[in-house]
């Protein structure tokens, strides 16, 4: 797959019903948003020409205002998670 806006038809739309993929925004979109959210992003060139991105990869959690509060981690323990989670569904 390349960066090509073809490519990207697949990428883009909603994901579920609150969650939209930012595959086939402008580059200027996207890196407000890694900014924004401090999100880490390469792009790994491979030997055959193509390319792997290094991303972080964490789940961003938002209260029903849209308001960030708070993220989880794939290495985090099921514990920590489940309380942020709670902690988010109490507050509204």
């Amino acid at each position: 797959m390349s960066d090509e806006p073809s490519d990207f038809r697949i990428r883009t739309g909603r994901i579920g019903n609150r969650g939209t993929r930012a595959g086939g925004r402008p580059r200027s979109f996207i890196d407000q948003v890694l900014k924004e959210y401090r999100i880490y992003s390469k792009k790994v060139p491979q030997d055959d020409g193509n390319y792997i991105m290094d991303h972080s990869a964490s789940v961003y959690l938002f209260d029903k205002d849209g308001t960030f509060t708070s993220t989880l981690d794939y290495q985090e323990k099921p514990d920590v998670a489940l309380a942020k989670l709670k902690r988010l569904i109490a507050e509204g």
